[in-house]
């Protein structure tokens, strides 16, 4: 329906998008139910991470701004990522 072209990665058995800048492998870890309103939260483990090295920062931070991802809010709301500011990481 999107037009994206599928691609694998290594022995991963799920296919990604061959457009995306940053593939995420998942495999399930867990499911728990929600009865309040009768979905699920899944939980996934990360497999693997291709993403050009440019995009990391000396901490391992991803520079979503330079890798020109979208960002999403609800089922259908899509934004561009501009980067603001950082902070210091918050430690008790």
């Amino acid at each position: 329906m999107c037009g994206f072209t599928e691609s694998y990665l290594a022995d991963f058995p799920a296919p990604f998008v061959a457009e995306a800048g940053i593939k995420i492998g998942l495999k399930l870890a867990q499911q728990i139910p929600i009865e309040l309103n009768q979905t699920r939260l899944v939980i996934g483990a990360v497999e693997l991470i291709e993403l050009d090295e440019r995009w990391l920062s000396p901490e391992g931070y991803i520079d979503l701004q330079a890798a020109q991802t979208a960002g999403i809010s609800g089922l259908n709301s899509y934004y561009r990522l501009i980067k603001q500011e950082a902070h210091p990481y918050a430690r008790p």
